[in-house]
């Protein structure tokens, strides 16, 4: 019942739009071919926090200058991708997206550094571990909880993807350019949210 808990956990936490939200909608509507290398990114640096905070990172100080350069390097980094999204012309976003190796390693590590850069997403994890360690009392169970949240995730992200690939076919190229200019506003607004949670 736990592990069951702990999926749903994963599907509800991740349903609420946030950057990785957006960015995977992005990626879904323009670069198809990146969206699975961005979140695989993704998901490898969850799995890297949640190891630390299995291996005794306990609390990522909000006052400290650690948390100051986390907030800040995740602000910048979002706020780039958003205003990318928003200038980006019609004929490039129309445009056929190319398939290179440099192409898949940026969207592998975009997807690394937003998880690894996120003081939220630390701190999220960090709590979550000590409180499955605290209710399990053993750590292969708390590890195994922490295992399905993530999948929970990865379910939440196949159906988004699923979804905005069924929609896309069915909405006019002018709305897609109009939609994706929006995504890229409400990531640049989280990359604010982030940089002004530095000071």
């Amino acid at each position: 019942m736990s592990l069951l808990e702990s999926l749903l956990l994963g599907f509800a936490v991740t349903a609420v739009p946030g950057a990785v939200f957006f960015e995977t909608v992005r990626r879904s509507l323009h670069e198809e071919h990146t969206v699975i290398r961005f979140l695989a990114g993704n998901f490898i640096g969850m799995l890297v926090i949640i190891a630390a905070a299995f291996m005794g990172l306990s609390t990522l100080p909000p006052d400290s200058l650690v948390a100051t350069l986390f907030y800040v390097a995740s602000g910048l980094l979002l706020i780039l991708i958003g205003l990318s999204s928003i200038f980006k012309r019609k004929e490039e976003l129309q445009a056929p997206k190319s398939n290179t190796s440099k192409t898949k390693i940026a969207a592998f590590s975009l997807g690394i550094m937003l998880a690894v850069a996120n003081p939220l997403s630390i701190a999220f994890w960090i709590s979550l571990s000590a409180k499955l360690m605290k209710d399990a009392g053993n750590i292969s169970v708390a590890i195994l909880n922490c295992l399905c949240v993530v999948l929970g995730a990865a379910l939440l992200f196949a159906l988004l993807i699923s979804l905005v690939r069924l929609l896309k076919s069915k909405i006019k190229t002018d709305y897609l350019v109009l939609l994706s200019r929006v995504v890229g506003v409400a990531i640049f607004g989280y990359g604010v949210v982030f940089l002004a949670g530095a000071f």
